[in-house]
């Protein structure tokens, strides 16, 4: 992993570890200084203990729940249980069952699930929901800010829903889930999926919103070429001090130790 990659890594790691402690990122602004890897070990690890705590007493849940009429498991889902124990039994049905099971709930409790979700759990049921209700359990997700949550299960998302859902976000959305999503060597196939008129107005989504670093992270997990032509729209676009406040501001991230297209771009 190169120095820009492991800063940014860092950042998007204490963003994901803030989200699951529940605490401001800034209270965590100390472990920008340990390596991203350890830091996803340990949230990792978090997850796992509060996802394993109960396992006997939730998998005695999910196997009750086959006795019982989806749409009252759905309605006892909402109802009783609430998303941070639904998202703790998701993993444990059948997925062709809990995919019946998402589908008649409402977006709003989907999107509460999702917070609390551990994909990694429950992968092949977030690969059977419908494009379409991910579509909106992706917009109900940006509408609340709840970014975290939305990078960590769109990396296992199937090529056609992430499209769609890629399709229904903002310039400056796809920024930030990118930021935080969890499978980042599917960001190349994220831009296949966005496309060059759309990656391009990614950079004015930067500058609009103040999103250089996410921007600089995307462009960094980019295939050569792709990176040096979302280069060039850049400096097209940012006169010479907007480009050395940009490199500023890398700088201070301690993005410019390393030649290449990123260095290029800041520095000329």
């Amino acid at each position: 992993m190169t120095p820009v990659h492991e800063v940014l890594a860092a950042r998007a790691e204490i963003l994901k570890l803030a989200r699951l402690l529940g605490v401001p990122p800034e209270r965590l602004a100390y472990l920008e200084e340990v390596p991203a890897a350890d830091i996803r070990q340990l949230r990792e690890q978090a997850t796992d203990m509060l996802f394993t705590a109960h396992d006997g007493a939730l998998g005695r849940l999910a196997a009750a729940s086959r006795l019982l009429p989806v749409g009252l498991v759905a309605l006892i889902g909402e109802r009783a249980f609430g998303p941070i124990l639904a998202a703790r039994i998701a993993g444990l049905l059948e997925p062709h069952r809990a995919v019946e099971i998402a589908g008649r709930l409402p977006t709003e409790f989907l999107a509460d699930v999702a917070v609390e979700l551990d994909p990694r759990r429950a992968i092949d049921v977030i690969a059977g929901i419908p494009p379409e209700q991910i579509v909106e359990v992706s917009l109900e997700l940006t509408r609340r800010g709840e970014f975290v949550a939305m990078g960590r299960f769109v990396g296992h998302l199937p090529l056609t829903t992430l499209s769609a859902a890629v399709r229904a976000l903002s310039d400056a959305d796809v920024l930030r889930a990118a930021f935080v999503m969890e499978e980042k060597d599917r960001l190349d196939e994220l831009a296949d999926v966005l496309g060059e008129e759309r990656l391009s107005r990614v950079i004015d989504a930067a500058e609009r919103e103040g999103l250089w670093l996410e921007a600089l992270d995307l462009l960094g997990h980019l295939g050569r070429e792709r990176q040096a032509a979302l280069i060039e729209v850049a400096r097209a676009r940012l006169d010479d001090a907007r480009q050395a406040e940009i490199a500023e501001l890398a700088r201070e991230a301690g993005l410019l130790e390393r030649p290449g297209p990123l260095r290029d771009l800041l520095v000329g």
